[in-house]
């Protein structure tokens, strides 16, 4: 077990991991109405009602059923179906507007997004608590509920957070069994890495590496653990995976099979994970574009969708030079080390259970810190504080968050679901009735539904043509097509702002 810390006299409330859980579930809340769609969620959706609808599950293989059918339940509740007789491309566009309800049916699917994040946040908390004490736990938990990235994310019906809340679960049960390998806890510790695969098929990789890191860690500082219950771990997860698929078997999901296995659709959906990463998706960084991305793609964004408080509270306990936060710093690094070597960049959603052993380390800092010198306590203390304020300005627009290092031009640094999401598409059709615009030429990622949302006659403007009037483009278009030499009309002309991520011009 790593080095109890001393509380050094703070005397925390039993209510405060309660209080802090609740307060950044009501911020997650209060965005719901704000924001449109995303890119994704659609497509999560549709794919929970046909489990609820149609009792089956082969809709965009590369995420598990678990929670897709949890988003659904709302929408299904509220009358939304799945179409037998469509793809699940144009039942996605328009899932939110199928009882004429747009908004309650979007907030139906994200509320359930909250559950992984009130059991991700109290796993952390439990995990930190474990392996340290009561204040370092409650300030690891501080910092995870108040990160824009987890906050953001935590809000929308997509399964990001969800692995978020699997690795957490995996690294608690990791550390009761690394404590005490009984068989017992070998079946826990299978259970939690089972659901974890279950909440979102990264999980496969992250978890085990974590582990590893911090079992690593800790054999070259106290001793080496002996690991006999492992194959305990493997029976029980697969047989939790499989739970998760609802017990199916089957011989057709997965190519080259001609004999029943169970779960055929998470064999399917790994292939297609596979094949996906080799073949890349195209990636913008820099003023660049890429098939198959940068290396440093995902520790790049890391440093700059987290906050500057938190990052340079990991500073200080690298220049401390103390072994207590080395094992979770560990299992940050191990994470980030996997994802350069993937090929799908479009964003930092990807590695975004890597917050959890940050958050954790950055917490354990702090109270490294409080043994030191006045200077270094007010140090981390004001660190703290400018965690705090960079969150709460950050509200709503979590998901779009950069931190200083980016804040003034973000889009040049990344865009994609880092920033424009098609999150800002009900802002910008309150703006342009607003304005009484009669007509709006438009070039956005990710706006197929705006015909539905009540927009005035749109007009698809190209990217290389000279064109007046009410323009809207989104900072993802701009940026991709002025690496081509698109745009370069609009270079200098003034804009409003809607949102984050989308320019409104009037253009004479």
């Amino acid at each position: 077990m790593l080095l109890l810390h001393r509380t050094n006299g703070v005397r925390l409330p039993r209510f405060a991991p309660a209080l802090l859980i609740l307060l950044g579930a009501l911020r997650i809340a209060a965005t719901w109405n704000t924001f449109s769609a995303t890119a994704d969620e659609g497509m999560h959706v549709v794919a929970g009602l046909q489990v609820l609808d149609k009792g089956r599950y082969d809709q965009h293989l590369v995420n598990p059923p678990l929670p897709r059918v949890l988003s659904a339940i709302g929408p299904y509740l509220a009358g939304a179906r799945f179409d037998a007789d469509s793809t699940i491309v144009p039942q996605a566009a328009s899932i939110f507007h199928a009882t004429r309800n747009y908004k309650t049916i979007l907030t139906l699917a994200r509320a359930s997004t909250v559950l992984f994040f009130i059991l991700a946040a109290w796993a952390t908390y439990a995990w930190t608590r474990r392996e340290f004490d009561e204040l370092t736990a409650v300030v690891a938990l501080l910092l995870f509920t108040t990160q824009p990235a987890i906050l953001g994310h935590s809000g929308l019906a997509t399964l990001d957070i969800a692995g978020v809340a699997g690795l957490a679960v995996g690294l608690l049960a990791f550390s009761r069994w690394l404590e005490a390998p009984t068989k017992r806890n070998a079946a826990i510790l299978g259970v939690a890495y089972g659901f974890a695969i279950a909440c979102k098929l990264l999980c496969i990789v992250y978890v085990p590496v974590a582990c590893i890191a911090i079992y690593i860690v800790r054999g070259l500082r106290d001793r080496w653990r002996p690991i006999t219950t492992t194959p305990i771990v493997a029976i029980t997860a697969a047989f939790t995976l499989w739970a998760g698929y609802g017990f199916s078997i089957g011989r057709d999901a997965w190519v080259g099979v001609t004999f029943p296995i169970p779960a055929p659709a998470f064999f399917h959906g790994l292939v297609d994970v596979v094949q996906g990463n080799e073949e890349g998706l195209l990636a913008y960084a820099l003023g660049h574009v890429s098939q198959t991305g940068w290396w440093w793609y995902f520790p790049f964004a890391l440093a700059l969708k987290t906050t500057l408080g938190v990052l340079l509270l990991l500073a200080i306990g690298v220049i401390a030079r103390d072994k207590r936060f080395l094992e979770p710093l560990a299992a940050t690094f191990a994470i980030l080390a996997f994802s350069t070597t993937t090929h799908v960049h479009i964003g930092v959603r990807y590695i975004l259970p890597v917050l959890v052993p940050l958050c954790v380390a950055a917490a354990a800092a702090f109270t490294i810190a409080l043994d030191r010198k006045l200077l270094v306590r007010r140090l981390a203390g004001a660190l703290l504080a400018w965690h705090l304020l960079a969150s709460a300005m950050a509200h709503p627009d979590y998901v779009a968050y950069f931190n200083e290092i980016a804040v003034r031009n973000p889009s040049w640094f990344l865009v994609d679901s880092n920033l424009d999401w098609g999150q800002d598409l009900l802002r910008l059709r309150d703006e342009v009735r607003r304005e009484r615009i009669a007509a709006l030429g438009v070039n956005v990622f990710f706006g197929e539904a705006m015909n539905d949302l009540g927009f005035p006659p749109l007009t698809h403007i190209d990217a290389n043509t000279p064109t007046s009037g009410w323009i809207a483009v989104s900072e993802g278009s701009y940026r991709v097509n002025r690496v081509y030499g698109g745009f370069g009309w609009l270079r200098g002309k003034p804009y409003r702002r809607i949102g984050k991520s989308i320019r409104l011009y009037h253009v004479r």
